[in-house]
């Protein structure tokens, strides 16, 4: 039986969004469907949003192409857990995830809730890395960065309910991250090295042979 784990590629979305909670002080979260809110208010314990609030949607995936060591994490894999001599390893993949963001506010210019002041905290993160972060996968940890777009698109539109002035900030972001198989595979751990030119004799020990150099 397949022993499967979370995909490491879900905590890099956890991650970024909690990040740009704690940034922007609003709550952030990854939508899927038209139904933006109800995924927002279930976010918030079925409470109902307030402004400010970020929506981050995930635009596309693609393979890391200046990552030096993909060759060696996707074919071997990173170990997650040891038990028994032997460590289960979990394959991934570094990738570049396109993702757009969209604040939504009431407010144009005054804290950090507003436009303005989202606009300022937005580029001062782009330039200090304040949004990167590190994922513990199993026993290895993997630092997440990202590349925020240098522009800022401000949308407004009146609300049909109270004649309230919404704004919606819309930009993107590029996140590298990871990928991974939610199945494990195995490896075995060497325990000990024997230097000996005769085949050793302890129980549960493999032979691997080697010339020594003279």
């Amino acid at each position: 039986m397949d022993t499967t784990i979370q995909p490491i590629d879900s905590f890099v979305r956890e991650g970024f969004a909690r990040k740009m909670t704690e940034q922007f002080r609003a709550p952030a979260i990854f939508v899927t469907s038209p139904d933006v809110l109800k995924n927002l208010k279930v976010l918030l314990g079925n409470k109902t949003p307030e402004y400010p609030y970020i929506f981050l949607r995930q635009q596309s995936v693609a393979a890391s192409t200046d990552s030096y060591n993909s060759h060696h994490l996707s074919r071997v894999g990173v170990p997650v857990q040891y038990s028994k001599n032997q460590y289960q390893l979990a394959r991934i993949l570094p990738v570049n995830m396109s993702v757009e963001l969209t604040f939504v506010t009431n407010k144009m210019d005054d804290g950090l809730d507003s436009v303005n002041g989202f606009t300022r905290r937005y580029l001062f993160s782009r330039r200090n890395g304040a949004l990167a972060f590190t994922i513990g996968y199993g026993m290895t940890s993997l630092p997440i960065t990202y590349v925020l777009d240098e522009t800022v698109t401000t949308g407004q539109r009146e609300s049909p309910v109270d004649a309230e002035s919404i704004y919606s900030i819309v930009t993107n972001a590029t996140i590298h991250g990871y990928v991974s198989e939610p199945s494990l595979g195995t490896r075995g751990r060497i325990q000990d090295i024997i230097l000996s030119e005769q085949i050793p004799s302890a129980p549960n020990s493999t032979f691997m042979p080697f010339v020594r150099p003279i």
